[in-house]
């Protein structure tokens, strides 16, 4: 089964902690290893994506990007999605997960098969709301705890369900 891996406001505008950050190293690699895409969501005039994500993915020919001028990103998203024939599959990861993040996953719901949200690769410093409020307020979330079952998520192309997953 195919991922579409959702990289949202990774930019230099929007701090993440170190942790987030090699989370979303790990994360991009593991999609790049697994032959899996990229979109990397940029928020119009805050800077490009942190370049030691997109530096890995600039080799292959999986990584997509699009821009935003709103918190919400899944038009775009579905828009790249559908010019390049992408899995509807998505994993998201990124900041702030109070805003871009979740109004990103709240959209998402209407164009997704499964939707996943990393909680190691997701930063707030805005706000207190969590991977776990997400997953709480919007229906058809799950939620990936750590790089295993992330791995095991990707290694696998029997999933039928997250349980048959993780």
């Amino acid at each position: 089964m195919k991922y579409t891996l959702i990289v949202v406001d990774m930019q230099h505008m929007f701090p993440a902690s170190s942790k987030c950050l090699d989370a979303c190293k790990d994360i991009v690699r593991a999609f790049i290893k697994t032959n899996n895409d990229i979109v990397f969501v940029e928020y119009v005039g805050c800077g490009q994506t942190i370049s030691s994500l997109t530096r890995a993915a600039r080799l292959t020919r999986n990584a997509h990007y699009v821009y935003k001028d709103k918190c919400d990103g899944s038009k775009e998203i579905n828009e790249c999605v559908t010019k390049n024939a992408l899995s509807t599959n998505f994993v998201v990861c990124g900041v702030n997960t109070g805003a871009c993040v979740l109004e990103t996953v709240v959209g998402l719901t209407y164009y997704s098969n499964k939707l996943y949200i990393v909680e190691p690769g997701c930063a707030e410093h805005a706000f207190t709301y969590k991977v776990d409020d997400i997953i709480k307020d919007v229906k058809g979330t799950n939620k990936i705890s750590n790089m295993i079952e992330l791995y095991n998520l990707l290694r696998s192309n029997r999933c039928n369900s997250q349980e048959a997953c993780l």
